[in-house]
Parts: structure tokens; C-alpha cells; sequence
């Protein structure tokens, strides 16, 4: 019998031998298994970097046989949690961070980029103070830590908890080191991706942004003098390209804003600007005004507010302001003025219906848009003043051959002045009166309805406060209103019965001899430029000569 037994005792080895090998077998199996499933949730996942960190955290906690799996990434001058998985409680996800010091295990490993084991933080607080506090208060006790790295350099960590003292095996030690390499492989893979997209972004960007700039360079080419259009496309691509709900474009005019173009409001906020004003002169700039229009104006720099409602024209009720963040829903807002040699000339305007303020790219392009629209009004102002420069020695040429012609008739010549005045001048009556000694009447008009007509033949006026033409025949000087409505003196009573609000009036004068007053208007509130009054008072002039002939 003894001799059967090296036998027996042999078979029990090879049978341990066996078990040993076949739980090495299935160990690599299970390694293999998650690595594959690793490495497949990154071919999948490029742009859901969390879901592989999720994965390598779950895989290295269950095949480490550890209570929890933390994966870490440095941040300035602390660890910060990204993945985790197990009971342990260390918080949620990037929220949870240890300090960036050799006293904690992470920190040591991602500061000497290396792998850190330590059988029991319990007993060795001395060498990692920060860790065996950690350990005491989220009970664990065993602790391997790897570094991230990316080409020598630790950008994290991924470590193993365990709240028994247990040290984990090489195979483990060598395991997670490859959890790290994987780890390492899904942040670099998502780094190069959102890289890549990101520069795809800034391509695509630039192109849209060159187009738009293009389109608008090529209407502004192509429709001289015609500011409509430019202003139009330039907003629209201003608020497309730049993600916003809509915008404003305002041209200065005297002392507050005219719009000029109006991009995708709201209607209850259109609305409410045709209610407030039909000419949209609703915007005034008083002094020390608070909104970022008028801000923007007063410094010349472009004004970025991220909350309308925190601004104090809002909280202060200022009723413009409270409608466009109210009735239009404006949150973040953009205003950039536009300059010519550092005076403003207006502004445009773009806003966001959610708090998200605009990039310094998308300022740059509103800016750049600024520029243009500057270059599109200059443009369209020289050819305003060549144009109206010859239709102004056009008119004037005309006249002299009507009173070349008329040397016993004058009344081709009023007829024909008051024609070219009303054409020339963009206006919309024209009156021409002779002085009687007493009073002023009227003996050519152009453009005239037959009750407005009626009633001035009916009433001539004389010279005196009552009237424009009393005015320019009492002070023997041009008289220039720009609303009768809020003038008290003007009690004339054509303000009922005529569509008139601004009034020109220019005395007919030989010598100190009153002759006559021309007198045109608009039915609007709408200044004569200084070239038409100068233009007005050539005609009086001219005038004056067919009268003495």
C-alpha cells in the first residue's frame, strides 16, 4: 500500500495543477473579454469619451476583484473625478476631486508618473496624510493607482479600492496598467476628434463668414446708392451666422436712432414700434442714458450685455428697453456702433433669446459687417451729392432758360420753380406768394391739393409770427421749421387743412424790397438739407431777377 502513494499524491499536484491552469485560462479569458469590449465601445464612441471611461472603470473594478474603481483627470492643481464605479461613496462625477499633492496616492502617481501600491492607507498616514484620510472617511484601505500617460506626461489617473488590506496581485497591477493604456487611448482618440471637428468647425465657419462678407461687398457693388439692400443682407447674415433670434439696424438721426432694417422680430414686438411711432424716431439718446444702444453710441465700442434683464434700463422700467427684452424676448444682446473718422452713424444690433453671449468670432464678424455698412452709406452719400448736384444745375439751368424766354410772363417761371423745387428738393408742395404791400399771395403752387388751394387763395397771410412765409417776409430771412405742430406761434390755420409738417420758407428780396416768399414742405418730420436750402435760395434769387427784369 505505501507504495501507491508518491502515486496518489502525484495526481492531487497534477490535478491542482490543472485547476490553476484552467482559472489562469479563464482569468486571461475574462481580460481578453473586457479589453475587446473596451476597445469596441471606443471604436463606437469618439464622441462619448464617458461611456468608455464608465466601461474601463466597471471592467478593472470586477476583474481586480476591487469594491471601487476611480478614473481621474488633472486638473490645474487637483484630481478631478470622471469615472467611477462601486459603492464607495466619493461623490458624484466631476464634482469629487483630491488635491493634486504626494500626500494622496492619486496624487503621487499622476506628480511622479508612475504606479503607486499601498497595502494599508490605515497604518502608513505618515508618508500619505491626505490619502489616510480619505481611507478613514470612505472606508477603504488597500490602494493602487496607475498614471494616464500621454507621451511621458500623466494627464490622470485611473486607481483600485479595496476596504479590506489586501495587496493586488501583479497580474491585477498589470491589468489595470493596461485599463490605463486603454483609458489613455479613448481620451486621445476623443482629443483628436473633437480637434478635428473643431477644426472643421472653424473652416466651415470662416467660409460662411467669407461668403457673407462677399455677398454683401458684391451689393454693395452692384446697387450704388441703394442702402436698402446692403442693410438687409447684412443683417440677415449677421443674425444667421452668429446663432442669433433677430436684430436691429439703426441709422443716427439727430438726436436718437432711426431703424433701418429689422431681422426676424417678434410681431408683438413689430407691433408695438409701429404703435410707439410710425417713423420709428422712438429712440432718443438723452444725456446719461443707461441702455447699451445709447452706451454704445456715447463710448464707440461695442457694448455685450449677457442678461437684459439685469441691465438697470430694465429693472428700471425704461419702456423701450422693457419691450425688446418682454415683447421680442431679447436675453443676450450685441450692439456694435458703426463709425465714420470716430463719429458714430448708427448701429447694428443682434440679440439672443436665451442668456449665451456671442464669441469674440462672431464680434469680430458683426464689427466687420459695421466697417462695411460704414463704406456702403459713404459710398451711397457721394453719389447722393453728385446726383443731387446736377439735378440741382439741371433745375437752375432750366429756370434761367424760363426767364430768358419769359421776359413779359412771369408766371412760367414761378410755375416752373416751384416744379423743380418740389422735385429737386424732395418735397411735396411747393407755394409761390407776391408781396402786396400788405399781404402775401399766392400766384404759383405745384403739387397741391385743391382744399389746401382753396383755403391759402382764400387766406393770404401777411408778414408776422403766424405763418413760415409771414416769418421769412417780416424777418427778411430763410425760415426753417421742422415741426409746426410743436411750434405755438404757428397759427396759421393751413396746419388743419393741408398734410404739411416741416416748412421751408425763403423771402424773394432786391435789395431790403420784399417781393415775394417761396415756400415748400413735407408732410413728415424730415429736416431740408443744407444743399437744398442753398438751392432754394438760388431760385429766390433767380426769381427776383425775372421780377425786375
Amino acid at each position: 500500500m505505501p507504495s501507491h502513494l508518491p502515486i496518489v499524491g502525484a495526481g492531487h499536484d497534477l490535478s491542482r495543477k490543472v485547476q490553476e491552469l484552467e482559472g489562469e485560462l479563464a482569468a486571461a479569458r475574462r481580460r481578453e473579454t473586457a479589453t475587446a469590449q473596451i476597445l469596441r465601445v471606443i471604436s463606437r464612441s469618439r464622441t462619448d469619451i464617458q461611456s468608455v471611461l464608465d466601461t474601463v472603470a466597471e471592467g478593472a473594478a470586477r476583474l481586480c476583484e476591487a469594491e471601487a474603481a476611480g478614473i481621474f483627470r488633472r486638473a490645474e492643481n487637483k484630481v478631478l473625478l470622471v469615472a467611477h464605479h462601486g459603492p464607495m461613496p466619493f461623490g458624484p462625477v466631476r464634482e469629487f476631486s483630491f488635491p493634486l499633492v504626494r500626500g494622496s496616492v492619486n496624487g503621487r502617481s499622476v506628480l511622479d508618473a508612475r504606479t503607486i501600491h499601498v497595502a494599508d492607507l490605515m497604518s502608513e498616514g505618515s508618508e500619505y496624510p491626505e490619502g489616510s484620510e480619505n481611507a478613514r472617511r470612505y472606508g477603504h484601505r488597500t490602494v493602487l493607482a496607475v498614471p494616464l500617460l500621454r507621451e511621458s506626461i500623466a494627464v490622470g489617473s485611473i486607481s483600485l479600492h479595496r476596504a479590506e488590506a489586501r495587496l493586488f496581485t501583479e497580474a491585477q497591477v498589470a491589468l489595470l496598467q493596461t485599463f490605463a493604456d486603454q483609458a489613455v487611448i479613448a481620451i486621445e482618440t476623443t482629443r483628436l476628434f473633437e480637434a478635428e471637428q473643431a477644426r472643421t468647425r472653424e473652416l466651415s465657419e470662416a467660409l460662411e463668414q467669407q461668403t457673407a462678407t462677399s455677398q454683401v461687398l458684391s451689393i454693395i457693388s452692384t446697387s450704388p446708392g441703394e442702402l436698402e439692400p446692403v442693410f438687409q443682407t447684412m443683417l440677415q447674415s449677421a443674425v444667421r451666422i452668429c446663432e442669433a433670434s433677430f436684430g436691429n439696424l439703426y441709422l443716427c438721426e439727430g438726436d436718437g436712432f432711426r431703424f433701418v432694417s429689422i431681422q426676424s422680430a417678434p410681431p408683438a414686438y413689430r407691433e408695438w414700434l409701429r404703435q410707439r411711432d410710425p417713423y420709428a424716431r422712438w429712440w432718443t439718446i438723452p444725456t446719461g442714458a443707461k441702455t447699451p444702444l445709447a452706451r454704445a453710441i456715447r463710448t464707440k465700442q461695442t457694448q455685450q450685455v449677457a442678461d437684459a434683464r439685469s441691465e438697470p434700463p430694465y429693472i428700471e422700467r425704461d419702456p423701450p428697453f422693457v419691450a425688446l427684452v418682454d415683447l421680442a424676448g431679447a436675453r443676450t444682446l450685441l450692439v456694435v456702433p458703426m463709425l465714420t473718422e470716430n463719429e458714430p452713424v448708427g448701429a447694428i444690433a443682434i440679440y439672443r433669446q436665451e442668456v449665451r453671449p456671442f464669441t469674440d468670432k462672431q464680434i469680430e464678424l458683426v464689427k466687420s459687417f459695421a466697417s462695411q455698412a460704414v463704406i456702403a452709406i459713404e459710398n451711397t452719400r457721394l453719389l447722393s451729392e453728385l446726383r443731387e448736384s446736377l439735378q440741382q444745375q439741371t433745375a437752375t439751368s432750366e429756370l434761367l432758360k424760363v426767364i430768358g424766354r419769359s421776359t413779359f410772363n412771369l408766371q412760367p417761371v414761378f410755375e416752373t420753380l416751384a416744379e423743380n423745387a418740389v422735385r429737386v428738393c424732395e418735397a411735396e408742395h411747393a407755394f409761390i406768394f407776391r408781396y402786396d404791400g400788405q399781404l402775401l399771395r399766392s400766384v404759383a403752387s405745384h403739387n397741391i391739393p385743391l382744399a389746401l388751394r382753396a383755403f391759402v387763395e382764400a387766406n393770404p397771410t401777411r408778414p408776422g409770427r403766424e405763418s413760415a412765409a409771414g416769418r421769412a417776409a417780416s424777418e427778411r430771412r430763410t425760415i426753417h421749421i421742422e415741426d409746426i405742430r410743436a411750434d405755438p406761434e404757428f397759427t396759421y390755420g393751413v396746419v388743419h387743412v393741408g398734410p404739411m409738417l416741416t416748412v421751408l420758407a425763403i423771402p424773394m428780396l432786391r435789395a431790403d424790397e420784399l417781393l415775394g416768399v417761396i415756400v415748400i414742405t413735407r408732410p413728415e418730420v424730415r429736416l431740408f438739407t443744407h444743399s437744398q436750402i442753398a438751392l432754394m435760395e438760388t431760385f429766390a434769387d433767380q426769381a427776383v431777377i425775372a421780377i425786375v427784369g
